[in-house]
């Protein structure tokens, strides 16, 4: 399964391609991690700014998190691209039509399951957590603003695409 798959390739020569696009993404994702931990370590000892210490637990874990996933991943595909036979096997996997079909589904599904629990989470939690509620409702609400804007977008630049 590719999370962050991209347009199929119908030759291996195009599938390297991609590979290398993904494994470019990993590179990003890393420095994204490495940017959360500079962010953490840099406000909590050179701004001095007041961060307890599971928050800095919790936003260090992330940045290593997204280091050690990233780095995996480049070092997997890395790998795939050194051998032709790996290479060929996970292209005909992953430009499978029943599989692309099955991820299409599986991030409608995960987005329509996210936008549900980030409605019952308004709901519920200003019955349960009123004090806390006034806080996070413009967070609900420019999370949900921020799928549903860049659903449409991403809508009309495939429509015109395909």
């Amino acid at each position: 399964m590719k999370l962050f798959s991209t347009l199929p390739a119908a030759t291996n020569d195009e599938y390297r391609k991609v590979i290398k696009q993904q494994m470019n993404r990993m590179i990003l994702l890393a420095l994204i991690g490495l940017f959360t931990l500079a962010v953490v370590f840099l406000g909590k000892y050179a701004f001095q700014l007041i961060v307890d210490d599971h928050t800095i637990s919790y936003y260090s874990g992330i940045g290593f998190g997204l280091i050690f996933a990233a780095a995996a991943s480049w070092f997997k595909n890395k790998r795939l691209l050194s051998n032709e036979e790996r290479l060929k096997e996970s292209r005909l996997k992953y430009t499978d039509e029943r599989i692309r079909a099955i991820q299409q589904k599986a991030w409608q599904w995960a987005s329509i399951t996210l936008l549900v629990v980030i409605y019952f989470f308004m709901l519920f939690g200003a019955l349960l957590y009123p004090n806390y509620m006034s806080e996070l409702y413009p967070v609900f609400g420019i999370c949900i603003f921020s799928f549903l804007v860049s659903y449409f977008i991403f809508f009309r630049i495939y429509e015109k695409r395909m």
